[in-house]
């Protein structure tokens, strides 16, 4: 069961973009029945998906405001780019909607 007891929360600096890179504030964490396997950090046949917005670019690709949604653990802010990748969300698609309508099957 997950409860307040389930996560803690440890901050961290920012590091400083390197060329490529961009930085997503997360919006949405998924916890569907396969997610609890990923909480305990148990092998399973998908990663954990987040999905969030754009709020610091070095990337042409993905600019500020950009909505993305990837497999980077769980976590307030995440650096991608260079062999981290993300997938834009197509425009006018709302998030929650990627964490279900378009998420994978779990």
């Amino acid at each position: 069961m997950v409860d307040d007891q389930t996560f803690e929360a440890v901050p961290e600096a920012l590091p400083e973009l390197e060329a490529g890179q961009y930085r997503v504030r997360i919006a949405d964490l998924s916890i569907d029945l396969t997610k609890r396997g990923w909480i305990r950090e148990e092998a399973g046949y998908l990663p954990p998906v987040q999905i969030g917005e754009v709020v610091e670019s070095r990337n042409e690709e993905f600019p500020v405001g950009a909505a993305v949604m990837g497999m980077l653990g769980w976590r307030e802010y995440a650096t991608w780019g260079r062999d981290i990748v993300a997938c834009q969300v197509p425009p006018g698609v709302p998030l929650p909607h990627m964490m279900s309508v378009f998420a994978p099957p779990a």
